[in-house]
């Protein structure tokens, strides 16, 4: 055991403590006599059973109330703690509904894009047939009629052109 001497009012004491906490024991007994002193400021001289027993109900009463803060501080601590979880839980859902509303907007523009293509599509497609019908009608005139009709269009283009200047 390791022995250290502490002061507490007006006298010394030796303590006996485990090796490695003489600096504990020496700071327990620094705020003991802080207190003593308070106490021998405040009221004058005290019989020494009674100036230790005031100190240490002082100190006691001291690490109670720091006691019940620290309980005070540890349920606010878990209250925020729940508060973010709760905010965490919404922002994921936020980021979630956020998520579904870009993929349903990129879905309807998909399918915007699907149907003017679409449109297209079909207006294409009634041109080709169109052409392809008068490609059918134009292989079945015969020669001279065709040739008759490429020069009437010919004369009246150039009708058309004489006109123009």
């Amino acid at each position: 055991m390791a022995e250290v001497n502490v002061k507490v009012g007006e006298r010394t004491y030796t303590v006996e403590c485990d090796p490695g906490e003489e600096v504990e024991v020496q700071d327990a007994a620094s705020e003991l006599n802080a207190e003593s002193q308070k106490i021998l400021g405040s009221i004058g001289k005290v019989p020494e059973v009674k100036l230790l027993l005031m100190a240490g109900l002082m100190l006691g009463g001291r690490l109670r109330i720091l006691e019940e803060n620290q309980e005070k501080q540890i349920t606010q601590i878990k209250s925020l703690e729940n508060q973010v979880s709760e905010l965490r839980e919404k922002s994921n859902l936020i980021e979630n509904e956020a998520k579904s509303i870009k993929e349903v907007y990129h879905q309807e523009k998909t399918n915007e894009y699907k149907e003017t293509e679409n449109g297209y599509a079909t207006v294409l497609q009634s041109i080709l047939t169109k052409l392809e019908d008068l490609l059918l009608i134009d292989s079945s005139l015969p020669v001279e009629l065709k040739t008759e009709t490429n020069s009437e269009l010919n004369d009246k283009d150039n009708i058309d052109q004489k006109e123009l200047f």
